[in-house]
């Protein structure tokens, strides 16, 4: 009789699983999520926000992103390919965001310095008592350009692997980077950048 009973637990269980991922995969799901992530970040970065697709996975339970740009269309701050981001539901009944895994592929950062300052993000919002907590961060084929044109100062990096991984003993950071080719340029120079490597640990 009770093995009769876990075996109908099991099956809801499954049942409403299935059911679950059905909805948060069906085409209008998808759709609002996407609407209402456009929105939220458009409003903390206070910037142009464009989302191609948000969508949720399972197995680990994930956020995925397909096509991310952040910044005027003419000149974005940010163009990012696809991305995913792991979290560890428990803690949220705590009010603990806590992110296993930060996965970033094919990112484009572009930094331009003018008289009103840098194109960075302004926050706004806080954190409303929750606490985050981030784990391993992947950042794989990604390029940066730092400009600042009244000075004729520019570096660019391609093809960019980074790996942060939290040392919690230290209370630091294991950063693994890759860099291929790069620029970086002065008003009388420019000097070629063929390969940038660092393997340590940051605060």
């Amino acid at each position: 009789m009770r093995r009769r009973w876990l075996i109908l637990l099991a099956l809801l269980v499954l049942t409403i699983w299935g059911a679950g991922e059905w909805v948060v995969r069906s085409e209008r799901f998808t759709s609002w999520l996407t609407t209402r992530s456009e929105a939220y970040l458009a409003d903390r970065l206070r910037q142009e926000v464009k989302i191609g697709k948000v969508q949720v996975g399972f197995i680990p339970l994930r956020l995925e992103v397909f096509g991310l740009d952040v910044g005027p269309p003419d000149a974005p701050l940010l163009l990012l390919s696809s991305g995913s981001v792991s979290l560890n539901p428990l803690p949220l009944l705590f009010h603990r965001l806590t992110l296993s895994r930060i996965t970033l592929e094919r990112p484009r950062v572009d930094l331009i310095q003018t008289e009103g300052g840098w194109n960075l993000p302004r926050f706004s919002g806080g954190g409303g008592g929750w606490s985050v907590v981030v784990g391993k961060i992947v950042l794989r084929g990604g390029a940066i350009r730092v400009r600042i044109p009244p000075s004729g100062r520019s570096v660019s990096l391609e093809r960019i692997d980074l790996t942060l991984a939290p040392d919690l003993t230290k209370r630091r950071w294991k950063a693994v980077l890759n860099a291929g080719a790069g620029e970086w340029t002065e008003p009388n120079f420019t000097q070629k950048i063929d390969r940038l490597s660092f393997d340590g640990s940051v605060a």
